[in-house]
């Protein structure tokens, strides 16, 4: 098909640009004009880039609600000095920022130094000082759960403006 016939699949437009890929499982071939394959070109790479602030909020209120729950049977703010358990959780958070920083995945660079911040500070917080479920274990619960909350909103907001920068016409393309 010659590209004076070629229309755009997103705006309509003359199509200059025909990229060959597979999208839905069969190869398929987009037509696109010059402004809307800048566009896709564009949103994909800050797709890409972008950092999941909503991930690092609910992965590091997920480990603070276990923290909470188990700090009586993990023995954390029994003991003066480092535990077993937080050592553990020191080198999990070393492993985590070298992995992040090496493969250049911003959101496991972030949950790093906070796995490694909890694991230090959990004696300090001293969740597990009393037996039974105490009241800083309770309020430590609040917060992981507002963390956790807090992420799904921002995620849910990400997947919002997605949906915006993508042209409307995107989303009725023939193939």
């Amino acid at each position: 098909m010659a590209d004076s016939q070629c229309r755009c699949q997103t705006c309509g437009e003359p199509a200059h640009i025909h990229v060959t890929g597979e999208w839905t499982g069969a190869t398929e071939v987009r037509h696109l004009c010059f402004n809307c394959a800048e566009l896709e070109r564009t949103v994909k790479h800050r797709r890409k880039a972008a950092f999941n602030l909503g991930a690092v909020f609910m992965v590091v209120g997920g480990l603070s609600l276990v923290l909470s729950l188990f700090a009586d049977q993990l023995a954390l703010g029994n003991s003066q000095g480092l535990g077993f358990c937080q050592i553990v959780g020191l080198i999990i958070g070393l492993i985590l920022t070298v992995v992040g920083a090496v493969m250049r995945i911003p959101v496991v660079l972030a949950i790093g130094p906070c796995v490694g911040l909890l694991s230090l500070l959990a004696d300090q917080l001293r969740l597990g000082e009393r037996p039974g479920f105490g009241s800083r274990q309770m309020v430590a619960c609040v917060i992981s759960g507002v963390l956790i909350l807090l992420g799904l909103v921002i995620v849910a907001l990400r997947k919002r403006w997605a949906a915006r920068l993508q042209p409307a016409s995107a989303a009725h393309k023939t193939v």
